[in-house]
């Protein structure tokens, strides 16, 4: 059996960590207020999310986006678990939008999203619309991620933060997020 080793990241020198914007909610439902993090900073969450030993076929963190409508316009954003414990500055990253990897372990997985006109190819583009009923609760304007199944491979433990980077590039214009929460909700078995 081959061994998996866990993919770490440390932030790009040229971001910034910044205090989370008000409106950011920090482990609490969306609210509908929207703080914005610009091109080149991240801010880190004091949430507490598990991953297991084995996955438990359940999507452990939501980050609610910005509702425009009947759809988001999801902006290029990395959100990535960490531990303080460890003593080191680096997170495992559990999703990315806009490096072209469809997200497998997310309900925003581009392949499974109906088209957007103004994303060629059907990419992982800036700004990609996506309607609220594809989204979470149905309809919401939650991303659902799923940690344990990550492919950064975090090893199993308890992790006491999450961070949100605002990747540089794209439209330019800020990540929004209205709330990044915990959660326990079972991955959808696909039907036949």
């Amino acid at each position: 059996m081959p061994c998996i080793y866990p993919i770490t990241t440390t932030p790009d020198p040229v971001y910034t960590q910044v205090a989370p914007p008000s409106g950011v909610g920090v482990d609490v439902p969306p609210d509908g207020s929207i703080g914005a993090i610009t091109d080149g900073q991240y801010i880190i969450l004091g949430i507490t999310v598990v991953v297991g030993i084995t996955p438990d076929n359940n999507y452990d963190l939501v980050f609610y986006e910005s509702q425009n409508g009947v759809s988001i316009f999801l902006d290029s954003i990395i959100i990535g678990i960490s531990n303080s414990a460890d003593g080191n500055n680096h997170y495992y990253e559990v999703f990315n939008w806009g490096n072209g990897t469809p997200d497998q372990n997310s309900n925003a997985n581009v392949n499974n999203l109906p088209a957007d006109p103004n994303c060629p190819s059907n990419t992982e583009c800036d700004n990609r619309e996506i309607p609220v009923a594809n989204l979470y609760p149905t309809p919401g304007t939650g991303i659902l991620i799923d940690v344990d199944s990550a492919s950064s491979n975090p090893p199993p433990g308890t992790y006491d933060s999450v961070w949100i980077i605002s990747p540089i590039g794209g439209s330019s214009q800020a990540a929004q997020v209205d709330s990044v929460q915990a959660v326990e909700v079972p991955i959808p078995t696909p039907t036949p």
